[in-house]
């Protein structure tokens, strides 16, 4: 059984991630990543079985911080457009840090795919106290619309979410 090092997983996740946001490829190899941490590529494959885990654990982290951020939003927001605006800023924040390495590297929509439905139910979650907090009615199928298009219009210009604004409020 290979010996598992903590501290070299936490190595392994900061060099992926360095690589993918400084890196002007946006591009990620196995082989550069147990370059940087001065370790046997077999050595990386104890920790993530393929690239894609690896990926999936550097987003993670990041997407966890992503949900302290809509939390911050929505709770300190004086109204609904605000704290949707709130967490339009987070989604937004996260996707534009990563668009580059979706576009570069095909295996990435498969990532995000796999991970599509735990992302909704986080947003819908952040939806959901928002809408309780400033007293919005709603059902929870109306919960997932409004999050399935937060998620999408934070992929696209920040204009978007001003002109869904109106349909936002009608459906919550």
């Amino acid at each position: 059984m290979p010996k598992i090092i903590p501290e070299l997983r936490e190595a392994l996740i900061n060099a992926a991630r360095s690589r993918i946001l400084n890196n002007e490829s946006h591009d990620l190899t196995i082989r550069e990543v147990a370059r940087d941490c001065e370790t046997a590529v077999g050595t990386v494959y104890n920790y993530f079985s393929s690239k894609d885990e690896l990926l999936a654990a550097v987003m993670l982290e990041d997407w966890l911080k992503v949900i302290g951020r809509i939390d911050s939003a929505f709770g300190e927001s004086e109204s609904f457009d605000e704290g949707v605006r709130g967490i339009d800023a987070a989604l937004r924040g996260f996707v534009e840090t990563y668009r580059p390495t979706w576009k570069s590297y095909a295996g990435g929509y498969g990532v995000i795919s796999e991970y599509h439905p735990r992302l909704i139910v986080q947003i819908e979650s952040a939806v959901k106290r928002l809408a309780v907090r400033h007293s919005r009615a709603f059902t929870e199928d109306e919960i997932t619309v409004v999050a399935e298009m937060l998620l999408v219009i934070s992929q696209r210009t920040p204009a978007e979410l001003e002109k869904a604004l109106p349909i936002i409020r009608k459906i919550i």
